[in-house]
């Protein structure tokens, strides 16, 4: 029976870990590792990880350094033939992994992707199946090539929690530790090139729960479009040099997640504070680059809009105004 090491990296997560770890020391596989890296959490979790004496349970306390450090971490000391994340405030079925050695080994994959629901607001709710493109396509390379399009234009979520992976795989690759947003979509970009097989199912095994986060609103705003431009300089060379294919899609995309930010900025401050944000972004060297290295060609008819406007403050805030205005009517129709 080979081993599965499950990497668990946690912070701060006091209400939740309990469960997520109940739910994979419960699993019907028995061959399991789990490796929970405490990232210098300041709330109980220590505490709550100190009463909980497995033998399957390895627990790491280390100073904080962000979960791209914490899943590096773990990678190094795992000792199991397979590899699967989960994240500290989620769970699994009882038979996740089961269901992922099975379908690995009987297909002899590389890596397994199931399906997920997802807790929000005390709500479950079940995203849709996979594309049959991707569950019943027996060509391999071509199958490849729709998920690595699918990820680049963010139509399939690269969520590494969905996967079993072969540790043989990914012995060298690691996470990017300075950057704190889609780290998970360069691990996947770049551990794709390395496989020749991966089976995707829709039975759902993982639940994923969407709660509040702890940054304030424009702080957020800022800061992702600090880290989506600091994603798109690492993603954009290996999107280049091994998916040419998809590289207007994928800037297009980065393009306008900058551009939801931007407009999220608009929507609930005044002109003066909007025209204020803008000018600070617009003076940063790194948003001037990535403005002027987003060519209009390869953008879709509203960013190319967008990008025009950025020019002209008034006029950009106005756009996010009316937007806002004309989503609000459509929602007030969709409830009638």
């Amino acid at each position: 029976m080979k081993k599965v090491s499950v990497i668990v990296p946690v912070y701060n997560n006091e209400k939740y870990i309990k469960k997520c770890l109940t739910s994979i020391l419960n699993q019907t596989y028995l061959n399991i590792e789990v490796l929970v890296v405490n990232d210098g959490s300041t709330d109980d979790t220590k505490k709550i990880l100190d009463l909980m004496i497995y033998p399957k349970l390895i627990i790491f306390n280390n100073d904080n350094h962000g979960v791209s450090y914490s899943r590096n971490f773990a990678l190094r000391h795992a000792t199991g033939d397979y590899i699967t994340f989960v994240d500290s405030d989620d769970w699994l079925e009882k038979n996740a992994i089961e269901i992922m050695i099975n379908l690995l080994e009987k297909n002899d994959a590389d890596a397994v992707r199931t399906n997920y629901y997802i807790h929000e607001n005390g709500i479950k709710r079940t995203p849709e199946n996979y594309d049959d493109k991707l569950v019943f396509e027996e060509n391999e390379k071509q199958k490849l090539k729709v998920l690595i399009r699918s990820i680049l234009n963010g139509n399939i979520p690269a969520y590494l929690w969905l996967l079993l992976i072969k540790r043989e795989v990914i012995l060298n690759i690691f996470f990017e530790e300075d950057i704190s947003m889609m780290e998970d979509t360069i691990f996947y970009l770049n551990f794709l090139k390395k496989i020749k097989k991966i089976v995707f199912t829709n039975e759902r095994t993982y639940h994923y729960l969407v709660h509040d986060q702890s940054l304030s609103h424009d702080q957020k705003n800022i800061k992702r479009i600090n880290e989506v431009i600091k994603v798109d300089s690492h993603l954009a060379p290996i999107v280049q040099k091994h998916y040419a294919s998809f590289y207007q899609e994928f800037k297009n995309r980065m393009f306008t997640i900058v551009m939801v930010e931007i407009k999220e900025l608009g929507t609930n401050q005044s002109y003066i504070t909007f025209s204020k944000e803008l000018k600070q972004l617009k003076n940063n060297a790194n948003f001037h680059l990535f403005i002027q290295e987003t060519k209009m060609q390869i953008l879709g008819f509203q960013n190319k809009i967008l990008k025009l406007t950025l020019n002209f403050n008034f006029i950009c805030f106005l756009i996010v105004k009316i937007r806002k205005i004309c989503s609000s009517i459509k929602r007030k129709k969709l409830k009638r």
